[in-house]
């Protein structure tokens, strides 16, 4: 019986941090979708710290797909 207990408290702290987990990645998604729905420009995405590609002219990419060009 106390072996019983024991699995059975070890499965809810799994269970939750798992939660947890996932409650956090979720929010950093949120977080870093609005951050580059923001973002219009190549001036813009080079402040956000986004990879600029050492091609001419430049580009800068956001997570999402959209690239913009250094004019």
């Amino acid at each position: 019986m106390k072996k019983n207990v024991v699995n059975a408290k070890q499965a809810i702290i799994i269970l939750s941090a798992a939660v947890v987990l996932v409650a956090i990645a979720v929010a950093i998604a949120a977080i870093t979708s609005r951050n580059d729905a923001r973002i219009n420009s190549y001036q813009e995405c080079a402040d956000a710290g986004y990879t600029i590609s050492q091609s001419f002219p430049e580009t800068c990419s956001v997570p999402e797909g959209k690239s913009f060009t250094n004019n």
